[in-house]
C-alpha cells in the first residue's frame, strides 16, 4: 500500500524537476462530442496553482473535490498548473474539469465517477491514479463520461481505467479519446492489471489513444463489454494487447477493433480471447484492418474463438524510435494505409509520438 507520506515525497520530487506533459491531439473519424466540448472549454471557476494535499479521514474535502462540488451543470472548472494530491468523487452531471489553458495540472489520487454522474468531460489533465488503497483509477460507474487529451498512469501500482461493475453501476457511453495511458498495473505482472478494463459496459468508444507499457492487457473486454469501438489506437509493449473474454455465464459481444497498430506484447499475443470451460463464447466481435506485429505468443491467436479476424496486416510498423517515445510510422511501412488519420503526439521526451 502506498503511504500518503510517500506521496508527499513524490510531490516534492515532481515539483523539483518541473514535470510537464504536452496536450495530445485528437484523432479518429471526425470530432466527437467530447472533443468539441474540450475545444470550446472556458473556465467558469479556477483554483490557484499550488501543491495541494488532503489526508483521508481529516474531514474537509480537498481543493479539487470542492471545485467539482461547486460546479453547476454546463460549467467548466480549471486547475492551474501544479500537483493536487487527493481522491475525487464525481456524482454530478454535465460538468467539465481541465487544466487551465497553457498550463498542466496533475491530480494524484483516485478518481471515481459514481452511478449518478452523467455527461462529464475531464480533459488535458495528468490523472495519476496512485492512492492509499491502491484502487483502480479512473473508475467509471456513470453514463457518457469522457476523457479527452489526458495522460493516465499510476506508476505501476494498480489497474487504471475500470468501466462498470456489478455492484456500483454499469458504464454506458464512455469516451476515451486522444489520451496517453501507460505504466498501469503492478509489476511483476499478475494477469489482473490492465490499462483499460472494460468490465460491465455498453457503447464504449476508445479512439486515437497511445496505450503502452501496461503490466497486463492494454484493453481487456471482460466479462460483459458490449458494442465497444476500439479504433486508431497505438497499443504497444503491454503484457498483452487486446483480449475478448467472458466468465460467470457472461461474454463480451459485438465489439469492433479496427485501424489500430497493436505490437510487441511482452507476455502473450497482441490480440487473443479466453473463455472458461462451459461459458458462452462471444459473438459479433470483429478484428479487421489492423496492423499487428510481434507479440511473445504471436500477433493474433484465434484458437479460443469468440471473434472474427479479417483483413489484418502482419507487418513491422517501423516506429521512428519507440525506445525514445517516437511512434511515427515509416512511410514505407504497410501499416500506413491502415491508419487513416493522425494519432496522438507529444512534444515531451516521454514514450509517446505521432503516427502519420
Amino acid at each position: 500500500m502506498l503511504a500518503w507520506r510517500g506521496i508527499a515525497a513524490l510531490v516534492a520530487g515532481l515539483l523539483a524537476i518541473g514535470l510537464t506533459v504536452a496536450a495530445l491531439a485528437i484523432s479518429g473519424s471526425g470530432p466527437s462530442r467530447a472533443a468539441s466540448v474540450q475545444a470550446g472549454a472556458r473556465c467558469d471557476r479556477v483554483v490557484a496553482s499550488a501543491t495541494q494535499r488532503t489526508r483521508p479521514g481529516h474531514g474537509r474535502p480537498g481543493i479539487v473535490q470542492r471545485l467539482v462540488n461547486s460546479l453547476r451543470a454546463g460549467q467548466t472548472g480549471c486547475l492551474r498548473g501544479g500537483i493536487y494530491v487527493e481522491d475525487v468523487k464525481v456524482s454530478q452531471s454535465r460538468l467539465a474539469l481541465r487544466s487551465y489553458p497553457g498550463e498542466q495540472a496533475r491530480l494524484v489520487g483516485r478518481l471515481w465517477f459514481s452511478r449518478t454522474a452523467r455527461n462529464d468531460v475531464f480533459s488535458d489533465l495528468v490523472l495519476d491514479g496512485r492512492n492509499a488503497a491502491e484502487l483502480p483509477s479512473p473508475t467509471v460507474n456513470g453514463n457518457a463520461i469522457s476523457f479527452v487529451g489526458d495522460e493516465v498512469t499510476n506508476e505501476n501500482t494498480s489497474i487504471c481505467f475500470v468501466l462498470g461493475s456489478f455492484s456500483y453501476g454499469r458504464a454506458r457511453g464512455t469516451v476515451i479519446e486522444g489520451n496517453r495511458i501507460h505504466n498501469c498495473g503492478q509489476l511483476p505482472a499478475n494477469n489482473h492489471e490492465h490499462g483499460i478494463y472494460v468490465n460491465r459496459a455498453d457503447g464504449t468508444r476508445i479512439v486515437g489513444n497511445l496505450i503502452y507499457d501496461n503490466a497486463d492487457r492494454g484493453i481487456q473486454l471482460y466479462p460483459d463489454a458490449q458494442y465497444t469501438l476500439i479504433e486508431r489506437n497505438v497499443i504497444d509493449g503491454n503484457g498483452e494487447g487486446i483480449i475478448f473474454s467472458g466468465d460467470e455465464g457472461l461474454a463480451s459481444n459485438h465489439n469492433l477493433v479496427q485501424f489500430n497498430v497493436v505490437s510487441n506484447s511482452r507476455i502473450r499475443a497482441n490480440v487473443e480471447s479466453w473463455y472458461p470451460s462451459g461459458n458462452p463464447v462471444g459473438v459479433g466481435n470483429i478484428v479487421r484492418d489492423n496492423c499487428l506485429f510481434g507479440g511473445r505468443k504471436g500477433p493474433i491467436v484465434t484458437t479460443a474463438g469468440g471473434f472474427t479476424a479479417v483483413s489484418n496486416v502482419i507487418a513491422n510498423p517501423q516506429y521512428a524510435d519507440a525506445t525514445l517515445g517516437d511512434f511515427r510510422v515509416s512511410s514505407g511501412s504497410p501499416c500506413v494505409p491502415i491508419l487513416e488519420g493522425k494519432l496522438p503526439s507529444s512534444a515531451s521526451t516521454a514514450r509517446a509520438g505521432r503516427l502519420r
